[in-house]
């Protein structure tokens, strides 16, 4: 199993416009084919905004254009948002799991599969927009968001650790304990990604935000 699972925070606003407007407003909110650099250069509040600013038909030309054309379109957007941005703007952020995720989610979850919210979150959500390469991309509420910090509060790398049945987890199809990774690397890997996605998750929460989940 190749997937890697993203997660990035969603304003109000970006979670209305997502469901408005998947096909428009998604590009933008996973950084696909590169033109998230174009958000985060100008610093947009939202990715709304971003578009609204640019104009739609600018970004349907983006959209429209071959590989080759779109940072030379990129750069004429990025001049123009950087002249028109507000004082009050943020980076968007986000958390790149890479296949870490699926061994996170089976321990969390107990189930290497879809399952119970909130415990089963990071395959969990409601699906939005097209194909964000393993199926549609899925949206936490930011009430959903609350929930799961609730379920990863008590737990801590120790936990986990006393989870690992690595030969069942082989069974399962476990990423990165399907390959020939010992109990010591799984254990790294938990180490390395747990805390993170646990800070991460509580720092959403801080921010009263929603999460754009997407496997590829």
């Amino acid at each position: 199993m190749s997937m890697m699972l993203t997660l990035r925070r969603l304003s109000s606003t970006d979670l209305t416009a997502l469901r408005e407007n998947p096909d428009e407003v998604l590009p933008w909110l996973r950084d696909v084919d590169g033109f998230g650099q174009v958000a985060a250069s100008a610093e947009q509040k939202t990715m709304e905004q971003a578009i609204s600013a640019v104009g739609r038909e600018a970004w349907s030309r983006y959209l429209d254009a071959e590989a080759i054309m779109r940072p030379m379109i990129a750069a004429g957007i990025i001049d123009y948002l950087k002249n028109n941005a507000g004082p009050e703007i943020s980076r968007p952020e986000y958390l790149d799991l890479d296949k870490s995720w699926h061994i996170l989610h089976t321990l969390i979850s107990g189930s290497p599969d879809t399952g119970d919210m909130p415990e089963a979150a990071l395959l969990g959500g409601e699906e939005v927009g097209p194909c964000g390469g393993y199926g549609p991309v899925r949206v936490l509420s930011p009430e959903q968001v609350v929930e799961f910090a609730g379920v990863l509060k008590p737990l801590d790398v120790e936990t986990l650790k006393k989870r690992v049945v690595l030969e069942e987890l082989r069974n399962q199809g476990v990423t990165f304990a399907q390959t020939e990774f010992d109990l010591e690397v799984v254990g790294f890997v938990i180490e390395d990604h747990f805390p993170t996605l646990q800070k991460f998750v509580q720092a959403t929460v801080k921010k009263k935000r929603g999460l754009l989940l997407s496997l590829e």
